[in-house]
């Protein structure tokens, strides 16, 4: 089983890659912010699932860091799922930013990718 975690490095990523890494069976891909997106969305294309645990909870150097981290690239990541009809099981903390891009992504569609 393929799986990918974005956010790998974080306290939650870095838990749950230890964790999956000690299974037979797990092919385990880090998603850093080290990574540029096509890294991931090459790996999108094949995974089993995703834990898209990135994101930035202190922003360091620009304000604009925090909604670039969380709030962009969550909406390139549903873009890109919906953009190639991916039936991609998707484990996500970034519930708030559903709101924020409802504009470009319909519920309906996130719907029916699982029923």
């Amino acid at each position: 089983m393929k799986i990918i975690i974005s956010g790998a490095n974080g306290f939650l990523g870095s838990h749950l890659l230890r964790s999956l890494s000690s299974i037979d069976g797990c092919d385990v891909i880090k998603f850093t912010r080290d990574d540029e997106c096509s890294y991931l969305f090459e790996h999108l294309q094949t995974a089993d699932v995703f834990f898209h645990l990135a994101g930035v909870n202190r922003p360091r150097n620009d304000k604009n860091e925090y909604h670039l981290s969380n709030v962009q690239l969550t909406n390139n990541i549903v873009e890109f799922i919906k953009k190639n009809s991916l039936k991609l099981p998707v484990i996500s903390h970034h519930l708030f930013t559903l709101d924020q891009i409802v504009s470009t992504v319909s519920v309906n569609w996130l719907l029916k990718i699982y029923y």
